[in-house]
């Protein structure tokens, strides 16, 4: 087949990140090569949940999204990707991939979370004409909107840009302080004073971890804190050592991602 064939002109899909989710194997390795070929960075899922799941780690601006797929169909997944955005913000392109065609298909789009359709067996030059209308459609709109990335507990886009003003210099220091010296210095105060039952030290404590987290939008572990300082208001003893272990384990999620986020940085 002619690289002509393919082509959609106008848009240029070089660099465009984009998801593959299919549970046929072939089908994607052979719709995966003909998007590489184009210049387009492809990730891939066999089923909807692990598309969810690869949404929710990476920024993509196209999901393809074959509507049959075991543990969860395409629809289900679309779908929990747009409740997804309402969260976090995005603004990702689905285009479903289906073996059905037809006026009935494209009302099935119109009234649902999905932009287009293509149909199968896949014509190349009918998937790139449809990828260009999606994407030109989504760029006259106001463009890809990049989510907020939510790592484990720490919303770390929104730190850099609303809380340190866009310095990221900055917002790294504070990252490594918070992980490594205010955090566990809180969270070992709350554990020694629960265990006292010191009610009025233990409040300052948790006021000091809402506030601390709060800042650093960990906004799992904030919670958490100001739900540990209402049950030191009402001497709720027994309930706080299980939340107290829920707020160890928030920050060592957080940890975890802070140290990965750093060697895929470097490995990029």
């Amino acid at each position: 087949m002619k690289e002509c064939e393919r082509t959609a002109p106008g848009l240029d899909l070089k660099g465009v990140n984009v998801l593959v989710a299919d549970d046929e194997e072939i089908n994607i390795e052979l719709i995966s090569e003909i998007l590489v070929e184009r210049g387009m960075a492809v990730s891939t899922a066999a089923n909807g949940a692990e598309a969810v799941a690869e949404f929710k780690e990476h920024d993509f601006e196209l999901i393809l999204m074959d509507m049959s797929m075991p543990v969860k169909d395409g629809y289900e997944a679309a779908q929990e990707i747009r409740d997804l955005e309402r969260q976090q913000g995005g603004n990702v392109a689905i285009i479903a991939m289906t073996g059905f065609s037809g006026d009935e298909v494209q009302q099935e789009c119109a009234d649902s979370v999905l932009d287009g359709y293509i149909a199968k067996p896949i014509v190349w030059k009918a998937m790139f004409n449809e990828i260009a209308r999606v994407l030109s459609l989504r760029r006259e709109l106001g463009g890809h909107q990049k989510k907020t990335k939510i790592f484990k507990g720490l919303e770390y886009d929104k730190f850099v840009s609303e809380m340190c003003n866009g310095n990221e210099e900055l917002a790294v220091k504070l990252v490594n302080r918070f992980i490594g010296e205010r955090g566990p210095e809180l969270l070992r105060a709350a554990t020694e004073l629960a265990g006292k039952q010191d009610v009025k030290r233990l409040r300052e404590v948790c006021h000091s971890l809402v506030g601390v987290c709060g800042s650093m939008c960990a906004t799992e572990m904030a919670a958490g804190a100001g739900e540990l300082r209402e049950l030191a208001i009402g001497g709720e003893w027994a309930a706080m050592p299980k939340l107290l272990d829920e707020l160890l384990e928030a920050h060592y999620r957080i940890l975890t991602w802070w140290e990965g986020f750093f060697v895929e940085r470097a490995g990029g």
